[in-house]
């Protein structure tokens, strides 16, 4: 199976090992206890076939055709509704978005520039970094810009559709990555792709997702269920592509974590993708 990006957890966990001591006359001693240890864990986001693209095509479409009949308006009636009441965007709001998104496309074209570019200079290495952060970040605020506006079309038919392909995407694309057992010993190790919502139809694997939320939101699982949604989030509306294009997304969070409190509590309290600093004492 290809996949788009593969990541790893950290998960505390009781396990046993095996303690090798010496005894009074030297002999080895062989013994197990139980110790608590950082497990790794590692999960993947499958690459789509046509065919799933087709599906996915066709379950937004079924969906986007319910909401209507079921008397939700579409984005274009009620931005038509918007408009003739004044509009939903104020001139300020319009001068921002303009900003933003020059500024990606300034950035995301001296990248490019950068990248396609053989012996670069330690300068050039440097700005590329720089460059590379300064995308990310600027994507993270026009999603949230975009988050705010599109609040404001939250019932729409197009929404709903939207949400419930993003679930069904992560349905049929989230995975475990898990270690083969060997046969014998010296065996080159490999590794199977399990559905991290199991086998089964969609309703099968919607009740599996059912049953995950209503878990703490501490539980393992929920964190990990929650990074899918974040990843795939992105890449549904075309932020993520590639695995260079996750890996950037991810550190760039991390990046923004050191100095936001908030943010650090989301990367590692909800996404569990980095491990939770403790609080600065109160001056």
């Amino acid at each position: 199976m290809k996949t788009l990006y593969e990541f790893t957890s950290y998960k505390k966990e009781k396990v046993k090992e095996e303690v090798v001591t010496k005894d009074d006359e030297g002999n080895e001693v062989k013994s197990t206890k139980e110790v608590e240890k950082e497990v790794p864990y590692t999960f993947a986001i499958r690459k789509p076939t046509r065919s799933l693209f087709d599906e996915g095509e066709l379950f937004y479409g079924i969906r986007l055709a319910e909401g209507v009949k079921a008397g939700l308006l579409t984005r274009q009636m009620l931005n038509k509704r918007y408009l003739n009441d004044g509009g939903s965007k104020s001139e300020m709001e319009e001068s921002y978005e303009r900003i933003v998104y020059a500024l990606i496309l300034e950035k995301q074209t001296r990248f490019q520039e950068l990248e396609v570019k053989k012996d670069l200079t330690d300068e050039e290495k440097e700005e590329l970094e720089e460059l590379r952060k300064d995308i990310a970040q600027a994507q993270r605020q026009a999603q949230k810009y975009e988050a705010g506006q599109s609040s404001l079309f939250d019932q729409t038919a197009e929404n709903r559709a939207r949400n419930k392909t993003i679930t069904w995407w992560a349905l049929n694309l989230c995975y475990r990555k898990v270690e083969k057992k060997q046969e014998k010993e010296g065996d080159e190790t490999t590794f199977d792709y399990q559905p991290f919502f199991g086998e089964g139809s969609y309703e099968d694997r919607l009740s599996k997702y059912d049953d995950l939320e209503e878990k703490d939101d501490k539980d393992f699982d929920v964190r990990t269920l929650k990074r899918f949604f974040y990843l795939i989030s992105f890449w549904y509306v075309g932020r993520a592509n590639k695995f260079q294009d996750f890996l950037k997304l991810e550190e760039s969070l991390k990046e923004e974590a050191k100095d936001d409190e908030e943010v650090a509590e989301f990367a590692s309290q909800e996404l569990n993708l980095i491990e939770p600093q403790p609080k600065k004492a109160e001056q």
